[in-house]
Parts: structure tokens; C-alpha cells; sequence
């Protein structure tokens, strides 16, 4: 958890980490208990809030688009079947989110359990702040790549402790997106993973390929090609530094 000022200046003037016996193997209730408990402290009252999910509790597809799609009704339905199809989840089960900016396009796709979120919810309504936004981590960490993205043909890796997500864009068009589970030793996993696709993509290199994610000097990418590799990281404020404090960064992608 971070807390941002943004009198003036922006700066970090409340942090904190709830750690729990079961790490990332516990369900997602055990999070919400730690939130219920930690909300309830003075340092974090009246202020808006922003949850930034982790990717361990969120899936995501590729969906192609369509502007025959008009109601939400009809997105929502559109969305779910190719979740079906992929995970063979129930659709009334999940939240639905999307990105269908791009009329005839591919758009990203997320699902996250519903009692989830609506736990999430409900953990903010004795408090004294305003829940802004439930945001999936790649959604999130997408806004803040935006820019880099926008038009051109790359890679965007975002790493985070057990898992790695994927996504290739062309002429600013999504083409891929992979997302899948990492040892502890998730920077080898993750520089090889990337090799590998280089080789394989031939033709269809990207022009760049962008890691976003707070201390990832450790990510050693010596490409045997010319393609820049960039790190891309929450901006460093005044009481965080994205080298020292990659503990915060998760949580902070959604306001810096």
C-alpha cells in the first residue's frame, strides 16, 4: 500500500506491506482479510483509493472486435463466449473488462472472479475512502506504456514475482499476449523466454521491446539482435524510489 500527496508536489507519505504466511499460493480471501485489517488505520483515511490487481488473480484474452457490438450487453456476451472458450469458466461467475477502442481491431480482455472484486468493494464501505477504480495489473501497466505503444510494433514484458505476461503489438494493433507462471529465479526465465521468442518470430521482430516493473536491473537481456530494450518503471516521487521500494510499485502503478 502507498499513499500519494499531491499538495504542491506529489510524494509518497504513507507506505505499508502486509505479509502473510501463505504467499502467493493463498486464495485471494486471505488478501482481502489483510485489506479489512489494514484499512481501518488512520494513515490511510480520506483520500481516493485505487486497487491495482496482481495478474495471479486476473486472466486475460485477446478478443477480436467488432463495431457490430453496441450495447454492453452484447460486449459482455462477445467477451465471455471466447473466455469460455479458453478457460472454460462460467460467465456469471467472472467480472468482465475491456478495452474496445479499436473499432475492427484485437482488444485485451480481463476476467476476475466476481466475489472477488465485490469483496474488495465492500472492504472500502466502512471507511472513509473513495474507491476510485479496481484496475487488473496489465491494464493498468498498459496506461503507463501507452505512449511507446501507441502506433509502433513491440513487445511489452511485465514480470512480477511468479508470473510474467507477454503482449506484441504491430502498427499499434494487438497480435499476442501470453501470460504464464515463473520460478524464483523469474529474470533467467524471463530473458530465455524472450530469446526464444526472437528467434522464433523471424520476420515479425518487434522494433523495441518495453519491461515494465519497479527494479528490474536484474533483468539481463542481451539480445543477439539490435532491438533496444527498454525499462519503463512508476516515476520516482519523493519517499519512493522504484529501485529501493519494488515492493510499492504494483500499487503505484495506478496513480503515478
Amino acid at each position: 500500500m502507498a499513499r500519494v500527496s499531491r499538495r504542491w508536489r506529489p510524494k509518497v507519505v504513507a507506505k505499508h506491506v502486509v505479509r502473510w504466511p501463505g504467499g502467493a499460493s493463498s486464495h485471494w480471501q486471505t488478501c482481502v482479510e489483510a485489506l479489512n485489517q489494514v484499512l481501518r488505520e488512520p494513515a490511510w483515511q480520506r483520500a481516493d483509493a485505487c486497487v491495482v490487481l496482481s495478474n495471479h488473480f486476473v486472466r486475460y484474452a485477446l478478443v477480436p472486435w467488432s463495431e457490430h457490438l453496441v450495447t454492453d450487453e452484447e460486449k459482455r456476451a462477445w467477451v465471455a463466449h471466447h473466455f469460455i472458450e479458453l478457460y472454460g469458466e462460467p460467465a456469471a461467475a467472472l467480472d468482465y473488462r475491456w478495452a474496445d477502442d479499436r473499432a475492427n481491431g484485437a482488444c485485451i480482455a480481463s476476467a476476475v472472479e466476481s466475489d472477488l472484486v465485490a469483496s474488495v468493494r465492500a472492504a472500502f464501505e466502512s471507511t472513509s475512502l473513495r474507491l476510485r477504480s479496481v484496475q487488473p495489473y496489465l491494464m493498468a501497466a498498459f496506461n503507463r506504456c501507452r505512449k511507446q505503444v501507441k502506433g509502433a510494433s513491440v513487445w511489452v514484458v511485465l514480470p512480477e514475482s511468479g508470473r510474467v505476461c507477454i503482449a506484441t503489438t504491430a502498427g499499434g494493433t494487438w497480435q499476442s499476449l501470453t501470460c504464464k507462471g515463473v520460478g524464483p529465479d523469474w529474470e533467467s526465465e524471463v530473458s530465455l523466454l524472450l530469446e526464444r521468442r526472437l528467434l522464433l518470430a523471424q520476420d515479425e521482430l518487434p522494433s523495441a521491446v518495453l519491461a515494465y516493473g519497479p527494479s528490474l536491473t536484474r533483468l539481463d537481456l542481451n539480445f543477439s539482435s539490435d532491438i533496444p530494450f527498454k525499462v519503463l518503471a512508476p516515476r520516482a516521487l519523493p519517499g519512493y524510489s522504484p529501485h529501493t521500494d519494488s515492493e510499492y510499485g504494483l500499487a503505484l502503478t495506478g496513480v503515478v
